[in-house]
This record gives C-alpha cells, structure tokens and sequence, in this order.
C-alpha cells in the first residue's frame, strides 16, 4: 500500500516534468508530496517528527513545477541533515500569508549554523555537515526560486534554525530557469 502510495507521487513528479510551460502551483499539495518522497529516507521515516501548518487560504502561484519542487525539497533535505547528530529531530514546514506574500517555513531542531558559515550561505560547496554532502542545497533553492521574486532569510541558534521564502503573491517566473539540471542527492 506504501509503495503503490509512493509510486502515485512519483507519477505525478513525473507528468509535471514533461510541462513546458509555466502552470498553477499549488505550494500546499507540493509541500506534502516532497515530505511523502521522503519516507524512502529511513533515517527521515524512523527518527524525525514532522509537524505541518499548511494555511486553507494559500492563494495558487504560477510557475514551471519542478523549480518549486526542487527549490523546496533541497531546503527540506538540508533541514533533515541538520538533524542527523542531534537527539531532538523535529521537523516544522509551514505556509502562510504575510504583507502580500506567500511564505513557507521550513524549521528544524539540528544543530544550527555557526557564524563562520552563515557568511558562505548560499554559496556553493558550502556546508559545515561533513564530507558526506555537497554543501549545494541552499545555493540550488535560490538559484530556481529567485526568478519568481522568492526572498530567503533565516534565524539559526544551536538547536533551531528556521528558514523562511517569501514568494509575491502574484508570483511568476520573471525568465525560465536555466537551473533545471541542478538536482543534487
């Protein structure tokens, strides 16, 4: 039953892929299936808590899919990989609506950015999780979303770093991303 759950959302990944042409993104229903595509992850699926707070009112943005996906879910994996050496492992993803934007929350209880590291945020190759990762994820979100007007900002302390992307509500992609090739595991 998991399985066949799992292979629904991949089939959905996919027929967005083939759109060549900007279309309605709906940031609540693509939120749900990058943390349902997670759960291949045994490490996300047995030790990390997830706490949702989707907001009902969410106005539809317009945009090519997998920029959003792929700009959202590598934001999500960071958060995740925060986590791995840390006892609390709690993972908060949000949306809401704040002064005409669109903002999504991702906040999770890992062992947050020192201030070495947050002069090299965004930039690639920039990590301070070991060798084991790319240090890309933060660079490939701004990369894809920043073309539909997305701002970042972000508060991190040991135990708890909150990133936040604020989309306009009229959110469109202002060229289209040349940035597709940068989906990185």
């Amino acid at each position: 039953e998991k399985l066949k759950a799992m292979l629904e959302v991949l089939i959905q990944k996919g027929i967005h892929e083939d759109q060549d042409a900007p279309q309605p993104i709906h940031l609540n229903d693509l939120l749900e299936e990058e943390l349902s595509l997670l759960h291949h992850n045994l490490f996300f699926k047995h030790h990390i808590k997830v706490v949702k707070s989707f907001s009902p009112q969410l106005p539809v943005l317009k945009g090519y899919y997998l920029d959003f996906s792929q700009g959202l879910s590598h934001l999500i994996q960071n958060a995740v990989e925060a986590m791995e050496e840390t006892l609390s492992k709690e993972l908060m993803v949000a949306t809401s609506i704040q002064d005409d934007q669109v903002q999504v929350m991702i906040r999770d209880t890992g062992c947050g950015i020192s201030e070495e590291m947050k002069r090299h945020l965004f930039k690639p190759f920039c990590t301070n999780k070991g060798e084991k990762h790319h240090g890309l994820g933060l660079f490939i979100s701004r990369e894809l979303l920043a073309p539909y007007g997305a701002t970042f900002s972000y508060s991190s302390r040991p135990g708890e770093t909150t990133f936040l992307v604020r989309f306009p509500i009229e959110a469109g992609p202002r060229r289209r991303s040349s940035s597709r090739s940068l989906m990185i595991w």
